[in-house]
C-alpha cells in the first residue's frame, strides 16, 4: 500500500477538489480524462478506476455511421441553430 499524502482540498463551484499524487495515479494507471468512481462509508472516501473507462465510447457507441440513413445537410444543421 502507498503510503498516505495529504493533500489540500480546493472549491470549485459548489464541490471539493483533490489531487491525485502522480504515485498513486501511477499505481492504478490512471490518465487524464479517465472515470473514476468515488463513494465513502466509515468516514473513509474511496477512488477506484471505473472497469468502462471509456464514457465517450459509450455515447458514441449508441450511434454507428452505417446505422445513419440520411444525413442531414449544412443547411438543415444551420436552420436547427437559427
Amino acid at each position: 500500500m502507498v503510503q498516505a499524502t495529504k493533500v489540500k482540498l480546493q472549491r470549485v463551484g459548489n464541490s471539493l477538489r483533490a489531487t491525485i499524487p502522480k504515485e498513486i495515479a501511477d499505481k492504478l494507471s490512471l490518465k487524464h480524462g479517465d472515470i473514476v468512481n468515488v463513494r465513502s462509508h466509515d468516514g473513509l472516501i474511496e477512488i477506484e478506476k471505473a472497469k468502462n473507462n471509456s464514457g465517450t465510447a459509450k455515447f458514441y457507441g449508441a450511434l454507428k455511421v452505417k446505422d445513419v440513413k440520411n444525413w442531414p445537410t449544412a443547411q438543415e444543421i444551420k436552420n436547427i441553430w437559427e
